[in-house]
């Protein structure tokens, strides 16, 4: 059962992973253009 609960653990930290890497993009995207446009102003 341990090691059951240890593989639900891994799969779940990879769609957590998704999960934020999908969320967290255009955040990411949106802070870097803000930046640029900052800089050529």
């Amino acid at each position: 059962s341990r090691i059951l609960s240890m593989e639900m653990l891994d799969s779940f930290k990879k769609f957590w992973i998704k999960v934020n890497t999908r969320k967290y993009i255009p955040t990411c995207v949106s802070y870097i253009a803000r930046f640029i446009t900052t800089l050529l102003m």
